[in-house]
């Protein structure tokens, strides 16, 4: 998946099939070519991830982003 770096924001993941997963994205219905919905902290994160079954808060750090879990 490529992102747009953020400068070190928050977003929060979801898994739309099993072993399939995504961002939250800025526009509703989204889909992979809609922009990645950024949090400046993680308490905002928390927030929207708590909507979502699966929401997980990860953040960017130098365009890389970093979780609770790996998926590979």
């Amino acid at each position: 998946m490529v992102i747009e770096d953020s400068g070190g924001k928050y977003a929060v993941e979801i898994e739309i099939e099993l072993g399939e997963y995504t961002l939250v994205r800025d526009t509703n219905p989204f889909s992979e070519d809609s922009n990645v919905l950024w949090f400046d902290t993680y308490e905002e994160a928390k927030v929207e991830a708590a909507n979502w079954r699966t929401g997980k808060v990860v953040a960017s750090v130098k365009g890389k982003l970093w979780g609770e879990e790996s998926h590979d």
